[in-house]
């Protein structure tokens, strides 16, 4: 900026220079032409008029490059002073005005911000109060240099009198003294205590360094020893030379680079089998060969040789190390390949291997939970048949008997509406999705149904039915979507669960769930299957369900009688069921040969061993009953 500002006043000097050494002026302008006429006084001489009107356009050109030339100037010496403050920067006490600002840039730049809000607030209520009358604030302008002066010159007998008739004396006085209060005591102070704070820790950082008093003998002694002695390096030269080799190393991020590459690439022979040979393998099975090819001898035997000296061993083997490194270095030249190059194949390879992988364990996963889940119910299922046939007083909770039937005894249908999916993914390089669903229940896929394949399309819409007649044990659904594929096998795009227990009986429930799918994540974030799922209760079992809602009336009935034989050993009887807060009672009595052992509501699992003959029979002719927590 301050050299442009410094060409611009060279310029515009020199125009001024040119329009000044071309001026000539005449001594007189006979713009009338007969000033004795008696008729058209005003006639004018056409040459004589455009004379004079070219000298008036003259000396405007004048007085326009020498405003140009001013401004710049003075613009020009301002920069030159900024200049100067910031040059003498090098030194750290003549440096003390730039480093305060510097220090206090923050500070002065939300301080300009708030003084900035204040002033022009001011400026605009001013030039409407006393605009109309006084002619300080006339316009914004006007207003804006006003009150700049009332800052540094508070001279009322310029301003009090024209703004006190201008408006009201409330008015007057309530502007004047809070805009002085406000800019000139709060403000201006508040500046002034930013610098002066600045200051404070620019000169305790400066504190001991040496002033220009002994600044100006060393560098006197500086110049000196470089005229004198030729072979002083003064520091200028040695910034540059330090300068131009920084300019020929590597940048940190070039060099991070370089070496990374270099780590990466690593070269080896590949052999069948996935068996890698690098620089360390292939020195191991070449080091031998190589060895007795240069020098007719192997290793071991000129290490065991009693005729060859010190020297000739340590110089054969260091040849025989040259030469095998070279020979080293030319077999992976030739036969190895970079395996940098392959790394990122190989990654990819073993990232879709995980993926696949990662999606077969999750359908498992499904299929295992599924089938737990069933063998969950058959156990509960049998449990509550033995509470029942122990003591059919019991109040047994409807979520005990709620699967209280076999698992191939139909109860419900369900009745499944495929309606639509939307934001299927291209599953093929050419070409759009041809989708198409297999829906299967708990997970079993020999009950799986087939929608019809929507061609060419990602938001395709089936609207088709599909019915089951299910059982209680049935809570999953399972929807898988495929593309189909005319040459190759079908892509799977990927497969959603539907918890059948969230339904309510009688009632249709609507859900759209996500297709998920690890191998393929990314494509399927906006991808969504729509269904309509209803539960409806089958004629045979509700009637079933009816009557075991009933009281249960049968009369008591023994859980197990065991034959027993006095012969055998010990065996144990485990009894187990689901826990409710009561306790067993054990009673063993003899019943011609058996033991006939009767439970009432148990509490967790209880273990009857069968002792011995004559202590069952001791037990039983003394009527004792054992009470197992």
């Amino acid at each position: 900026a301050s050299m442009t500002c410094m060409w611009v006043t060279f310029a515009s000097w020199y125009h001024f220079y040119t329009l000044a050494t071309s001026f000539a002026m005449s001594d007189a302008y006979n713009i009338i032409a007969n000033t004795n006429a008696k008729a058209r006084l005003f006639e004018t001489d056409p040459q004589e008029e455009i004379n004079f009107l070219n000298l008036i356009n003259h000396m405007h050109q004048m007085a326009e490059t020498i405003t140009v030339y001013s401004t710049f100037a003075g613009i020009s010496l301002v920069l030159m002073v900024f200049r100067i403050l910031k040059s003498l920067d090098f030194q750290e006490r003549l440096g003390l005005v730039t480093r305060t600002i510097a220090e206090a840039g923050s500070d002065l730049a939300h301080f300009c911000l708030l003084f900035g809000f204040v002033f022009i607030g001011y400026a605009l209520v001013g030039q409407i109060l006393f605009g109309h009358q006084f002619e300080g604030f006339s316009d914004f302008e006007n207003s804006a240099l006003t009150l700049a002066i009332f800052l540094v010159s508070f001279d009322t007998t310029q301003f009090y009198a024209s703004m006190y008739h201008a408006t009201d004396s409330f008015s007057f006085h309530i502007y004047l003294w809070s805009y002085m209060a406000i800019a000139f005591f709060v403000l201006i102070n508040v500046l002034l205590a930013i610098l002066v704070d600045s200051y404070a820790s620019v000169k305790a950082a400066t504190e001991g360094s040496q002033g220009i008093d002994s600044d100006i003998p060393a560098v006197a002694l500086q110049v000196l020893r470089q005229t004198v002695d030729g072979k002083y390096v003064s520091d200028r030269k040695l910034k540059k030379a330090l300068g131009e080799e920084l300019a020929g190393l590597e940048t940190h991020q070039a060099v991070k680079e370089k070496v990374l590459a270099n780590m990466l690439r690593r070269h080896a022979v590949l052999l069948p089998g996935g068996v890698e040979i690098d620089h360390a393998g292939m020195a191991r099975v070449t080091r031998k060969a190589i060895h007795e090819t240069h020098f007719g001898v192997s290793e071991a035997a000129l290490t065991a040789s009693d005729t060859a000296t010190e020297e000739d061993r340590d110089r054969i083997l260091f040849q025989s190390g040259a030469a095998h490194s070279d020979a080293v270095l030319d077999l992976l030249h030739r036969y190895g390949e970079d395996l940098s190059t392959k790394q990122g194949q190989k990654n990819s390879e073993v990232l879709k291997l995980l993926k696949l992988e990662d999606n077969r364990r999750g359908m498992q996963m499904q299929l295992v939970q599924a089938k737990m889940r069933t063998d969950l119910l058959r156990v509960t299922k049998i449990v509550e048949h033995v509470i029942a046939a122990v003591d059919p007083g019991v109040e047994v909770p409807p979520a005990a008997y709620l699967f209280a039937v076999p698992d191939d005894e139909p109860r419900y249908h369900l009745q499944v509406k495929l309606q639509k999916a939307v934001g299927l993914p291209r599953m093929d390089i050419l070409g759009k999705c041809d989708p198409y669903c297999i829906l299967y229940v708990n997970g079993v896929h020999a009950f799986a149904q087939h929608s019809t394949t929507k061609m060419r399309t990602h938001n395709p819409e089936w609207h088709e039915e599909f019915k089951w007649l299910v059982c209680q044990s049935t809570t999953l659904l399972t929807v898988t979507l495929w593309d189909k594929d005319t040459i190759t096998r079908d892509d799977m795009i990927g497969s959603a669960l539907i918890d059948l227990e969230q339904c309510t009986l009688g009632q249709e429930l609507e859900v759209s769930i996500q297709i998920q799918n690890s191998a393929i994540a990314h494509k399927l974030r906006k991808c969504l299957v729509t269904l309509t799922v209803r539960l409806s209760v089958h004629d045979e079992a509700s009637r079933h369900s009816k009557m075991l809602e009933g009281k249960r009336t049968a009369s008591k009935a023994s859980i197990a009688q065991m034959k027993w034989n006095p012969g055998l050993p010990v065996e144990p009887l485990m009894l187990k069921s689901k826990p409710i807060d009561s306790q067993i009672d054990v009673e063993t009595k003899p019943m011609n040969g058996q033991i006939d052992v009767k439970s009432k509501p148990m509490n967790g699992p209880i273990d009857v061993a069968l002792p011995p003959s004559p202590e069952v029979n001791r037990n039983a002719a003394s009527g004792a009953v054992h009470t197992l927590p």
